[in-house]
């Protein structure tokens, strides 16, 4: 008798151990799919980009049609990713023309974004802006911090994208 009880603690402390196991793998996997969001974003708005260019590219498509199709795209990631995130979709030239495209929450950091003596301070809600690049590099300001984007011969597409999570700003760009 004294055998089948003390298996019976055994077994029983087991369980628990299984138990609170259990729930701490649980939570690190719903804190880290969480966490990651913005990332998987991130790499796979790199490959569409990428596909975007490159089937401009093939189909020698004009400036116009180039900025329709970026348009077209960028209306798409913008209600994909949801109202919940600041996205700045930038397409353009060096020397010519840079149209931004995208959503910001209410209540976020302004965005300023510069090229040369051209500026547009963008705030809450859907825009959509063109504005003219002299220069070789955008700057992008969101609250105190400056981020710049090269602007290369030929056709340039970037993204800027912003998401509070757990009262952390959460940054993507590319």
């Amino acid at each position: 008798m004294r055998n089948k009880k003390g298996q019976f603690y055994f077994v029983s402390a087991l369980v628990i151990i299984l138990i609170i196991i259990s729930f701490i793998v649980l939570n690190n996997q719903f804190s880290k799919s969480k966490n990651t969001e913005l990332k998987d974003i991130k790499e796979e708005l790199n490959i569409e980009i990428e596909r975007f260019l490159e089937y401009g590219a093939n189909s020698n498509l004009t400036d116009n049609e180039m900025q329709d199709l970026f348009l077209n795209f960028s209306l798409n990631y913008i209600l994909k990713l949801g109202e919940n995130k600041n996205t700045v979709f930038m397409f353009g030239k060096e020397n010519g023309n840079l149209i931004l495209k995208g959503h910001m929450i209410e209540d976020s950091e302004n965005i300023s974004i510069e090229t040369g003596s051209s500026i547009v301070n963008i705030s809450e809600g859907a825009f959509e802006e063109t504005i003219t690049t002299a220069g070789s590099d955008i700057t992008l300001t969101s609250g105190s911090h400056q981020y710049v984007f090269d602007l290369l011969e030929g056709q340039n597409f970037y993204y800027f994208i912003t998401k509070e999570y757990k009262g952390e700003k959460q940054i993507i760009k590319g």
